[in-house]
């Protein structure tokens, strides 16, 4: 509104805003944890009500479950931690033999529960997030995640924010940023397989 040229990264409201593919590396981390042999597989979404990312990181999970005929029962949609831990304490027949996080943070989260109710990742509980930060490689174990491509992003709001500065026409913003999942240590195939 005030004429300052604005580009928003990774998660927004705007009509400028530049983001990885959510639903697509939502659907990648399903379709390795259902090609591992996972049939349960829960997702803890972002907390923020209507977070772009979050609505679409979720909309791929379910699409992706729906896809590979997995049961919605069996691949609950989690909001908080109260309720993440109270379905890892749920008995071995009925508790998730997957979970993917809407972030690492929520990831190192989940690796933090699992500890503490004694499930060993990922013997117990394969665990996988979304980024790829800095502490993916130093969480033990290593952490399974979709890569958020920010370098790409980066360049390419920089690219639509010079047009803006030099008063050109307003470039296309470009589709969504591919992702790529990051197979560490976090993942393996549920113990019943």
């Amino acid at each position: 509104a005030s004429g300052i040229a604005c580009v928003e990264m990774s998660s927004g409201y705007g009509k400028r805003l530049i983001h990885p593919d959510n639903e697509g590396g939502a659907a990648a981390a399903v379709a390795y944890l259902v090609g591992l042999g996972h049939r349960r597989i829960a997702h803890w979404r972002g907390g923020v009500s209507g977070n772009y990312a979050s609505v679409h990181r979720q909309s791929g999970f379910v699409a992706a479950v729906a896809g590979h005929g997995l049961r919605s029962e069996d691949c609950p949609v989690l909001g908080d931690v109260d309720s993440v831990t109270a379905l890892l304490r749920r008995p071995p027949a009925e508790r998730p033999t997957a979970l993917f996080a809407f972030n690492d943070y929520q990831a190192f989260m989940v690796l933090d529960i699992a500890r503490g109710l004694g499930l060993r990742v990922p013997d117990d509980l394969s665990v996988v997030g979304f980024d790829d930060g800095v502490l993916a490689e130093a969480a033990r174990p290593m952490l399974t995640t979709v890569r958020n491509p920010l370098e790409e992003q980066a360049l390419a709001a920089i690219t639509v924010l010079q047009a803006l500065w030099r008063g050109e026409p307003e470039p296309p913003i470009p589709p969504a940023v591919p992702t790529r999942l990051v197979i560490r240590d976090s993942t393996a195939a549920p113990a019943a397989a």
